[in-house]
């Protein structure tokens, strides 16, 4: 399953997978809006553009810095799903773990093991990857308050 946004002749546009679009459509409406937030986050903030895709080519062969650029842009484009979609943390486990466990998952548990992954080798271990482990995510959306639902209220009786 996948989501993308991309720009061609002058137009911006969202793809969803069919599979993913019909799943989500038909079970998980906030988790839908949260990942068509995201796209259009990516939208917004020029991701797609020709010449900012030419920019960021640049970076690419500089060891490191292409993947800490697309960590941050996800987290920028996070903050755009979570702010259209407070109750679609789903959306984002969706896209991690597939359809299959999407709702096996313990968003509670995630959210959890996102405040206890701390300490050095956290940041060494992201280095190479293009998208932050999705434990952070959850925990920084939940903590900064975009995202709201029963795990934010177990945080304030723990």
């Amino acid at each position: 399953m996948n989501a993308f946004a991309a720009q061609a002749t002058g137009y911006d546009y969202v793809v969803l997978s069919n599979e993913l679009f019909v799943n989500l459509h038909n079970r998980n409406r906030d988790g839908l809006r949260y990942i068509l937030g995201h796209e259009l986050g990516h939208i917004r903030l020029h991701h797609v553009s020709l010449w900012y895709q030419l920019a960021v080519a640049y970076s690419q062969v500089i060891p490191l810095l292409g993947p800490t650029l697309s960590r941050l842009r996800e987290y920028s484009c996070d903050r755009h799903g979570a702010w259209l979609s407070p109750q679609g943390a789903r959306g984002l486990v969706l896209l991690a773990s597939g359809r299959y466990t999407e709702t096996d998952v313990d968003l509670e548990e995630l959210v959890g093991q996102g405040r206890k992954l701390r300490g050095f080798w956290v940041g060494p271990a992201q280095l190479p990857r293009s998208h932050p482990f999705t434990v952070r995510r959850l925990e920084r959306l939940y903590r900064i308050g975009l995202f709201r639902t029963d795990v934010q209220h177990a945080e304030t009786r723990v």
